[in-house]
């Protein structure tokens, strides 16, 4: 009975903490766009607009974040895994073509490779969710010292996929590899977001029977290694 209780307590200290992160990085930037357009209403010089433009941008981009990290964490509580067959290209030009306007998206050069492994069945909107997080990570966190890309690579047979994202951004300082993938943990917080990103996409991926691995050194970019059964077996 003590231990349903601790259960049910450390549910409801989860819950809301995460009521109140996820509410704070919604207001966050939405004061800010209050803010911005506030200015823009006093300052008449045309020659400044592109500025607010850029800040605005960034403010909507930080929101838009953070509601895709509240959808993602609440569908991996709520949804039964529904197995269709996926195309793992089409998932991730699709992830990619959705980021297109991420703020940093147009200076990362992101290459795919994919090659056809026959019938793979998994579940198509938990793997856009992976793909879409770990995309916009490598957007968020490049280095804009460098010629920033991302190559994706993705492999798969009848019996699982193994796919690659590695980049050359900022890296993750070896210290904190460990915490990346804990609830509410942020790599640099001045960055924003609800700090559920990775912990909702190793979430996803163990739904799917799969497991995720981290390579990162700092200042020289960071990979991710992702594996996932070929779920083709409980189709019957």
């Amino acid at each position: 009975m003590e231990a349903l209780v601790a259960t049910n307590t450390q549910v409801k200290n989860d819950h809301e903490s995460f009521v109140y992160m996820a509410a704070h990085d919604l207001r966050s930037p939405l004061m800010s766009v209050k803010g911005l357009i506030y200015l823009m209403q006093l300052d008449s010089e045309k020659e400044h607009l592109q500025s607010y433009f850029g800040l605005l941008e960034k403010s909507v981009d930080r929101m838009n974040q953070a509601i895709s990290d509240i959808i993602s964490h609440s569908q991996n509580g709520t949804d039964e895994i529904e197995l269709e067959s996926v195309d793992f290209k089409e998932i991730a030009e699709e992830s990619i073509n959705y980021l297109q306007y991420m703020v940093g998206a147009d200076l990362v050069r992101i290459t795919l490779s994919t090659e056809d492994g026959g019938l793979f069945f998994s579940n198509r909107k938990k793997l856009i969710s992976i793909f879409c997080n770990i995309i916009s990570n490598a957007i968020r966190y490049h280095d804009e010292t460098k010629d920033s890309f991302l190559k994706i690579n993705v492999t798969f047979n009848s019996e699982g996929c193994q796919t690659i994202f590695e980049d050359n951004g900022i890296g993750i300082d070896e210290e904190i590899q460990t915490k990346v993938f804990e609830k509410f943990f942020l790599v640099t917080p001045d960055q924003g977001g609800s700090g559920i990103g990775l912990y909702t996409v190793k979430e996803s991926i163990e739904k799917l029977g799969g497991n995720i691995h981290l390579r990162s050194k700092l200042g020289k970019g960071t990979t991710f290694v992702i594996q996932i059964p070929n779920l083709i077996a409980q189709m019957g």
